[in-house]
């Protein structure tokens, strides 16, 4: 299974707890209203948040649609972050990089 756990971890994360609080909720409202079989309570959501624990492209999908919200719109927001701590360049900030001395 993929996980999220690179450079951008962080900002995936910090986008999800985000939109967990935008939206006022608990850990323990965003666990009940994940589906059964990803066997997740609020601990485990918890620990996604405290970065214990290593996060799926699937549980990000079924993290964002408990959320109300979009695994495009997490990847939005974690974008954003990263590149707001310096974290990371997105392509078209690469391509006004000036260009390196030799």
């Amino acid at each position: 299974m993929t996980t999220f756990r690179t450079g951008a971890y962080d900002a995936v994360v910090e986008a999800l707890i985000a939109q967990r609080k935008a939206k006022k909720l608990t850990l323990r409202m965003v666990a009940s209203r994940l589906p059964d079989w990803l066997g997740f309570d609020y601990r485990t959501v918890h620990k996604i948040e405290k970065k214990r624990r290593d996060v799926s492209f699937v549980e990000v999908q079924e993290l964002a649609k408990a959320l109300e919200t979009t695994v495009a719109a997490v990847d939005r927001q974690s974008k954003a972050i990263a590149v707001a701590r310096g974290k990371t360049f997105l392509p078209e900030q690469l391509a006004k990089r000036p260009p390196k001395k030799r």
